[in-house]
């Protein structure tokens, strides 16, 4: 907390004056970082009326938001499984209210039976959130990673 404190150029009890502890700071910056990535989603989705446009558009998003160079993103990926339980199920209801867009998605997608929606979309999440490990800004663009993505489910589904 001190060294929050320092960057943002403020004491470090001044900190405790908006949050109790530092499970409710990164909570509220994991739930900000995930309604910053949720409205870039939406808008891209708008702008599209075919359902694997759709989901092309909102991946394309998604993809460029966790590789923004911001600190949002890293709290957004980070691995939950050391914090205390209860903030685990905070920040994964936080999860699961933005996943529900790529639910809405998948079950707008003509698959077969034989698809396991909730496998598909975990995925494909689970794909483009791995970006972040291995992308380099002179590679390919989020929108061409997430093309890619979409591609080979759809083909790999039979579409």
């Amino acid at each position: 907390m001190r060294k929050i404190a320092s960057e943002a150029g403020i004491l470090a009890g001044s900190i405790y004056y908006h949050f109790l502890s530092k499970e409710d700071l990164m909570s509220a910056v994991h739930d900000e970082g995930l309604k910053k990535i949720s409205t870039s989603v939406r808008r891209a989705m708008e702008k599209e009326s075919d359902p694997w446009l759709r989901l092309e558009a909102a991946c394309a998003a998604h993809t460029g938001a966790i590789l923004e160079a911001d600190d949002f993103a890293g709290v957004v990926l980070a691995d939950i499984s050391r914090v205390s339980p209860d903030l685990q199920r905070l920040l994964n209801e936080q999860r699961n209210g933005y996943e529900e867009v790529f639910r809405v998605l998948i079950d707008e997608l003509d698959l077969p039976p034989s698809v396991d929606r909730s496998l598909f979309r975990l995925s494909l999440l689970g794909s483009l959130n791995h970006a972040s490990r291995w992308y380099k800004p002179n590679g390919r663009s989020p929108a061409e990673i997430a093309k890619t993505f979409v591609r080979m489910l759809r083909s790999g589904v039979g579409q």
